[in-house]
């Protein structure tokens, strides 16, 4: 997972970076079991991955959010 990604998203829920770190491989896994028709090397396998990742911390950003950073 890029670094930056992990300490944004410990960062923002008090989590270690180790803690992400591991949601963010069974984030991967989920991915790979459910659309294994996705490619790992993809826009689209790091999207659905990211997406997981977000759920799985709690995380709830909106667009008014994505455009204010």
């Amino acid at each position: 997972m890029p670094n930056n990604i992990v300490k944004s998203f410990a960062d923002k829920t008090g989590k270690s970076k180790d803690e992400v770190e591991k949601l963010w491989n069974k984030s991967k896994e989920i991915v790979k079991k459910e659309y294994p028709e996705i490619k790992e090397d993809t826009p689209e396998f790091f999207k659905l991955v990211t997406g997981i990742l977000k759920k799985s911390l709690g995380l709830r950003e909106s667009f008014r959010d994505f455009f204010e950073q």
